[in-house]
C-alpha cells in the first residue's frame, strides 16, 4: 500500500480495484482510493493465488 496523500476520515471515499492479469493460478490485481475530487490518496497492488485442492 502507497499512501500518496493523508486519507481523511469521517468523510466519502471511492475505491476502484481490478485483475489486471491472469496466469494460471496467480491473479496480479492493483486498486487506488479516492477523495471526492478524485484525487488519488493510495494505491496499492498485490497478488492472488487460487489455493489447490486440500490446501489451508
Amino acid at each position: 500500500m502507497n499512501y500518496r496523500q493523508v486519507v481523511p476520515v469521517g468523510v466519502p471515499l471511492t475505491a476502484r480495484s481490478r485483475i489486471d492479469e491472469v496466469d494460471r493460478r496467480k491473479a496480479f490485481v492493483s486498486a487506488e482510493l479516492y477523495d471526492a475530487q478524485n484525487t488519488v490518496l493510495a494505491d496499492a497492488n498485490g497478488l492472488m493465488v487460487q489455493l489447490l485442492p486440500g490446501q489451508p
